[in-house]
Formats: structure tokens, sequence, C-alpha cells
């Protein structure tokens, strides 16, 4: 039997067999298979729809999800672990291979990074409902008081943000410069060696 994840590939691609669509409506009896499938949907369309952005490698992006999914489940066993881990956190691997850096004991004032390596991209959902899509070899930093009494960010590398609304000013630090804004789309490349660019 193939891999549940390696199934839901072929049937989000448009290119299952007869046999894995059979198997496909099998496994959607699952309740368990049914929530998983309606997360990968939802990521796998939204990878789909950004806009002025560059193009995702679904396909690649996910058999490396299925790689790490089952390399995390092994670990989970091995380990002990229980099974209240979120599967969100594994489904963000699909659209950035990323690591996200936060402990349960920060303090007040802790900075939360999330960085990309070279060749990958990654989405990141920030406190206020704000998304940020993160190009190869960038960094996203912002406070874990994030939207309390600011919406500040840093910046390094290049960025697409979709900003939601609020009359509490989103600020993205690059470089020498900040950007302030109160809900739009715009993209941001701050590469060090490169001059700043920004274009809505």
């Amino acid at each position: 039997m193939k891999a549940i994840y390696e199934l839901f590939l072929a049937i989000l691609s448009d290119s299952a067999s007869e046999e894995e669509r059979s198997l496909f409506r099998q496994e959607m009896t699952k309740p368990e298979n049914q929530a998983l499938f309606a997360k990968v949907k939802a990521i796998w369309n939204e990878s789909t729809n950004l806009q002025g952005y560059h193009k995702v490698d679904q396909r690649r992006a996910f058999t490396e999800l299925s790689r790490r999914l089952e390399a995390q489940k092994q670990n989970r066993k091995r380990f002990l672990l229980t099974s209240s881990i979120s599967i969100a956190a594994s489904i963000l691997l699909m659209i950035g291979i990323f690591s996200w850096l936060q402990s349960g004991d920060n303090k007040a004032n802790s900075v939360i990074a999330v960085q990309t390596e070279i060749g990958n991209r990654t989405m990141v959902y920030l406190p206020d409902s704000s998304k940020v899509w993160l190009n190869s070899l960038s960094q996203i930093a912002y406070s874990n008081n994030f939207g309390k009494d600011s919406r500040k960010v840093t910046l390094k590398g290049e960025g697409f943000f979709e900003v939601s609304h609020s009359n509490v000013p989103f600020i993205v630090d690059v470089k020498d410069f900040q950007i302030k804004v109160y809900g739009t789309k715009f993209n941001v490349s701050a590469y060090a060696e490169d001059p700043l660019r920004i274009r809505r």
C-alpha cells in the first residue's frame, strides 16, 4: 500500500490511477484521514494561489513533507511522544521546510525567528492573521508579544507580505528603513548585497 502522503499527492496533482482513486475513497472512510487530507489540501491550494511571488515546486515540497512526516512518526514511536503533537507544524513543512524556534518558557521580550535555507521557501502565519512568504535565504523575526502592543517584524532577505487590516500599524524593519502599513499586500527584497526593493 502506498504511503498516505504519496496517495494525497497523486489525488491533489490529478495524476492518480483508477486503483489509487479507489484506495483514496477507502482511506477517506477513516475520520483521521479525512482531517489530515483537509489540512493538506488547504495548504496545497494556498500554495497555488500566491500572487506576485515565486512559484512553489509543489511536487518536490510534498515529497519532502512525506519523507519528513514518516521520519517524525518513527521518532515519536522511538521516544514515546504523545499523540497530542500538532499535525499543523508538520504541514507547514510542505511550503518551506523551516525551523521555528520558540520555547514554552520564553521570557516576556523573547524573539521568535523563522529562517529559510537556500532553495527553500516558507509561509509564516503571524499571530494577527497576517501571512508572510519568505524566499530562499531569508529570515523574519518578531517579539512573542507581537500583536498585543505592536505589530513589528524584522526582515532579512525577501518576503511577500499579506497584512491583515488593523488600527495598529504593521511595521517591517529592513536595513535602515521602516515600512509602515495598516493592511495591504506587498513584496520586499532586502538582501544584504542588493538595494532595497518594494513592490505592491
